[in-house]
């Protein structure tokens, strides 16, 4: 073979494999190119439920939970997985990778890591600007402007959190406020206490129907038996709304009742409001007879206020009640109502003559001549005279308020003689 022929077949073979290498990289720059595109321009997070996780975009949209998802993802491939196996998809935005792009490279520096948490706040990822303002104050313990943006302040001079302040001092986030732990103790109890009023009234309406429907007879029965026993407190708002609002005899005669049995000075005070004469006769008679069986002191006090009042109908009304009721704690009281004053006011009527009628405010009358007139007068208290006689036994004292107080004086340390109670 000529020296000739080999020059040429070696330049030749050189050349082919140049080639190829020039193919070979050609192919790669392809690939990487096709790569790049096929490559999301975000990627979203898919949690499966084994916990497993992937990156990638969403490339279509199922419409039922058994379709296929198809990913694609962020290394260009392309997923599918049957949608049913996907337990949560956390979608993400360009900012987000944006930042992930950041956060590899930015430079684990005092200025490196404040330039990138500055970067998260113009972008609004607060959790991690937090994370880059940490790392800020773990390189540099008194960087001031990362102090100040993650709530620190100089107390004597020493770097401290307002939230770990207030800890220090006892202090309890509560629903974006600090509070004491007994603060929120009140707050709690007063929401469960909500929450269970709130419950009443569904039951108590449920409880209603059931006794009047009859049928199935056992359930109207159960039903009628949970509202003879019912003394939850938490149930008066739904018992009190009820009473105005039902007119079914047997249910209002449930209701007074129950509230008998709660106590509390709210189904005491309706109690009370009742035997004074509101609603009908018979449910004023029935409450004065729950506050008599019942035991509430309470009520001495709310009747109290009536032997006050300006109308004297209330006053010997209250008198009468606390007769009934029989509480040797009404006494005092009832010595000071013995006596009230009261205005009432005289008009003219269209003969001519004077007639009065009592009032509490004193106006709106005409006098002799068209003018109005009003005249005070001291006025003995009959029911109130009765009451005291039937709590004390005592019977011959009359109104004689100052021979009350020293009689009052002289026994209130010794037991109270009970008088009649019939």
């Amino acid at each position: 073979m000529s020296p000739t022929l080999n020059r040429s077949s070696t330049q030749h073979a050189s050349s082919n494999t140049h080639i190829r290498r020039l193919a070979r990289g050609f192919t790669a720059f392809f690939a990487s190119c096709w790569a790049f595109l096929l490559t999301p321009a975000h990627a979203d997070i898919f949690i499966l439920e084994n916990d497993g996780q992937i990156e990638g975009e969403l490339v279509n949209q199922p419409a039922t939970p058994q379709q296929t998802l198809r990913i694609q993802t962020k290394s260009g491939g392309l997923l599918e997985i049957n949608s049913a196996l996907v337990k949560r998809h956390i979608p993400t935005s360009p900012v987000d990778d944006q930042y992930e792009q950041l956060r590899v490279t930015a430079a684990d520096t005092v200025a490196g890591q404040w330039e990138l948490a500055e970067w998260c706040r113009v972008k609004n990822l607060n959790k991690q600007r937090e994370v880059h303002l940490q790392r800020v104050i773990e390189l540099d313990p008194n960087h001031r402007d990362a102090r100040v943006a993650l709530g620190y302040a100089q107390v004597n001079g020493q770097w401290q959190r307002q939230e770990d302040k207030m800890i220090a001092e006892g202090y309890v986030l509560y629903k974006g406020k600090w509070l004491l732990p007994q603060e929120i103790e009140v707050i709690e109890q007063a929401r469960q206490k909500a929450l269970k009023q709130k419950e009443w009234f569904t039951t108590l309406n449920k409880l209603r129907a059931d006794a009047l429907r009859g049928s199935p007879p056992q359930k109207a029965q159960e039903a009628l038996q949970k509202l003879k026993e019912l003394n939850d407190p938490h149930a008066v708002p739904a018992l009190l709304q009820s009473l105005k609002t039902d007119s079914n005899q047997q249910m209002l005669v449930l209701y007074l009742e129950a509230l008998s049995r709660t106590g509390g000075n709210d189904a005491v005070k309706v109690l009370v409001n009742l035997a004074m004469g509101g609603g009908n006769e018979n449910l004023r008679d029935l409450a004065l007879d729950l506050l008599k069986a019942g035991h509430h002191p309470q009520a001495v006090g709310f009747l109290a206020t009536e032997l006050r009042s300006k109308d004297n109908k209330r006053v010997n009304r209250a008198g009468y009640a606390l007769g009934e009721i029989a509480d040797p704690a009404a006494v005092p009281v009832l010595i000071e109502a013995l006596i009230t004053k009261h205005k009432y006011q005289i008009s003219a009527g269209d003969n001519g003559a004077i007639s009065s009628t009592f009032s509490s405010g004193g106006g709106g009358g005409f006098g002799v001549g068209g003018k109005p007139k009003i005249i005070e007068e001291q006025i003995q208290n009959f029911q109130v005279l009765s009451a005291l006689t039937k709590i004390t036994g005592q019977n011959e004292l009359e109104y004689n308020q100052p021979a009350w107080r020293a009689w009052y004086a002289a026994n209130q340390k010794k037991p109270v003689i009970s008088g009649r109670r019939d």
